[in-house]
């Protein structure tokens, strides 16, 4: 059940088309995003940078499984065939397009 959470807000926050963010060139809230990693992870400041983050974005993108993905997420789409460009290469392309705001 909370695998299909995620899913559907990675689906809701990164879209097929372009998500909202980076289509909008909104910038990520890092700080709070860091607060949050503080709260549930016990990271410091330090240990939690914006190079550090997308570093770890990066390696969770490439050890994810798409098709796992893609099943999981599948029954809450309106339009399943969206899923189409889902890859690894598409995730790691949205990933490099997020700014952060410090």
């Amino acid at each position: 059940m909370y695998c299909r959470r995620i899913c559907v807000w990675v689906y809701d926050k990164l879209h097929p088309i372009k998500p909202q963010p980076v289509r909008n060139n909104i910038a990520l809230n890092f700080n709070h995003l860091q607060k949050r990693a503080e709260q549930i992870n016990s990271l410091t400041e330090t240990e939690f940078t914006p190079e550090i983050f997308k570093k770890m974005l990066k390696e969770r993108i490439e050890k994810t499984n798409m098709e796992t993905v893609k099943n999981d997420v599948r029954p809450f789409l309106k339009n399943p065939q969206e899923m189409n460009i889902w890859s690894t290469d598409y995730f790691l392309q949205l990933a490099y397009m997020i700014r952060l705001e410090k």
